[in-house]
Order: C-alpha cells, then sequence, then structure tokens
C-alpha cells in the first residue's frame, strides 16, 4: 500500500507540470520515516532510485549487461558473491 501511495504522490506531482525531481521532493517532504524507491517507467523512459536514508548501493557492469541495487550494502553483497 506504501508503494502505491507513493507513486500516486509522484503521478500527482508530475500532473501539476513540476520536473520529476521535484515531485520526488515533494513526495519525501510528505512522508515520514524511511523510504527507499525504485521506479522504472516506459512513460518517462528511466529508472529512478531515490531515498531518503542516504544508503543507496548498486553495481553496473555494462560488458554483463548487468544492474542490481539494493537499500543495503550488506544484501547487495550477498547477492554477488550468491552469483559466483
Amino acid at each position: 500500500v506504501d508503494t502505491e501511495i507513493f507513486l500516486s504522490l509522484v503521478k500527482l506531482f508530475l500532473n501539476e507540470k513540476n520536473t520529476l525531481e521535484t515531485a520526488l521532493q515533494k513526495v519525501y517532504s510528505y512522508i515520514e520515516g524511511a523510504a527507499t524507491f525504485a521506479l522504472l517507467s516506459n512513460e518517462l523512459n528511466c529508472l529512478v532510485l531515490a531515498t531518503n536514508t542516504g544508503s543507496l548501493y548498486y553495481i553496473y557492469d555494462e560488458k554483463e549487461k548487468l544492474f542490481v541495487f539494493a537499500s543495503e550494502e550488506y544484501f547487495l553483497l550477498q547477492f554477488l558473491f550468491g552469483l559466483r
């Protein structure tokens, strides 16, 4: 439910002609608590990763065409070591 509300707020602020960056800033100003959000949008042709915790980790390997992200480094490392 929280994700649905977050996404609804993003859409609301985008419909008010805000930029994506401004829309996300407005959403984060309204919510309480920790929130890490990922949005893959065909409509906007982008991938958005946002957090208000300051904790967002990713690995990008162009050769392997791999992009993985996590809100905690531990989980990202566990995933990567599990691939080997």
